[in-house]
């Protein structure tokens, strides 16, 4: 039996009750077995496990070939150049360790997009003590917990400096699989580098380099604030999904359109048109600014236990449990794409429905 659970977007709770569980999260799903699932750049070198361990899993995201390997430039037992090639002449790099598997060139929109949040998590690279990282994860991963992950391999979608394939590879991952479409890759590389079962690959949500059907790899699939920074959100779901094996399970944090309307119509076009055109390093100061009445007053709200008495406040008190760079961070996050869409339950459980889910 198939059991679908849709859930939050932003702070906004989207209720779901269905075979006895109540949800809140966004998108998450078991598949079963009769559903037939869809399916970078650091100066330090990807460990030479990756003909045993990543090759196999990685095939040409274009025609969907195997990759054969070729190395450049080995140090002990780790490649630093080379690249990745299939019989028909397609040919990706790695370079400085991290294997580019980027196929097409984007819309000016979602090019600036990518840039923005690059710049942004090779600047915010380090927010949050450990326990604080799993105690977050945990909220937006909901109503996947802790145990889910163990001895699971995992797709993180949209990694940005990878903060949260570190959290699933604490948790005790068998292999992580991290991806994002930007230089962020080169922040999360440098983060994950001590993890030897983490692998960062930059690569499009859209076209995925690795195999579908009844080949997927994943036993779980997860992406976290990312999907609605893309042209269509629904396109970037259903592709992550396809690589995802029957039984496993899909997960997406997306913003939500309920009680949000105000950001729609007033924030939107001006970080569309003004901030998101902002050299980044003076949009960096002026969210620092902006940050500080932010950080003030979910403090406040947080110490006081006030989260009941005003419009937002559950998501001021929960944002108050975190430092100032969080905060920033988080003001930054909002202020620098030239793309953010927001959804309703409905958008969401339509993305999920399984006439979109099989192949």
């Amino acid at each position: 039996m198939q059991r679908w659970y849709v859930v939050r977007a932003e702070r906004t709770v989207l209720r779901a009750v269905q075979d006895g569980c109540r949800i809140a999260g966004i998108c998450v799903r078991d598949w079963t077995k009769d559903a037939n699932c869809f399916n970078v750049s650091t100066p330090h070198p990807i460990r030479f496990e990756m003909r045993e361990v990543i090759l196999p899993q990685l095939v040409c995201p274009v025609s969907g070939e195997p990759l054969e390997l070729r190395i450049f430039e080995q140090d002990a037992d780790e490649i630093m150049e080379g690249e990745l090639f299939t019989a028909s002449g397609r040919c990706y790099n790695i370079t400085r360790g991290v294997p580019r598997l980027v196929s097409n060139r984007n819309s000016d929109v979602v090019e600036n997009t990518v840039e923005n949040f690059g710049w942004q998590w090779s600047h915010f690279r380090y927010l949050l003590e450990p326990e604080l990282e799993n105690l977050q994860f945990l909220d937006w991963i909901w109503p996947l917990t802790e145990k889910d992950f163990r001895g699971k391999r995992v797709l993180d979608a949209g990694c940005g400096m990878g903060r949260w394939p570190e959290t699933v590879a604490r948790f005790g991952a068998s292999e992580v699989y991290a991806v994002d479409l930007g230089s962020s890759v080169d922040a999360a590389f440098e983060r994950l580098r001590g993890y030897p079962h983490v692998h960062v690959i930059q690569a499009d949500i859209l076209a995925l380099p690795f195999r579908t059907g009844a080949d997927a790899p994943f036993d779980i699939a997860y992406s976290l604030g990312v999907i609605h920074h893309m042209p269509e959100a629904r396109a970037g779901f259903q592709a992550y999904s396809r690589h995802v094996r029957s039984g496993g399970k899909v997960h997406a944090w997306v913003y939500g359109a309920e009680n949000n309307g105000w950001i729609t119509q007033w924030v939107n076009p001006v970080r569309q048109h003004v901030t998101s055109r902002v050299p980044p390093p003076i949009l960096h100061e002026v969210s620092r600014l902006l940050t500080l009445p932010v950080h003030l007053t979910s403090r406040m709200v947080h110490a006081s236990g006030a989260r009941n008495l005003f419009a937002y406040g559950e998501y001021f008190d929960w944002l108050g449990r975190f430092p100032f760079v969080h905060t920033h961070h988080i003001v930054h996050d909002h202020l620098t794409p030239s793309l953010a869409s927001y959804h309703t339950r409905e958008e969401v459980e339509e993305w999920a429905s399984p006439c979109d889910c099989r192949t």
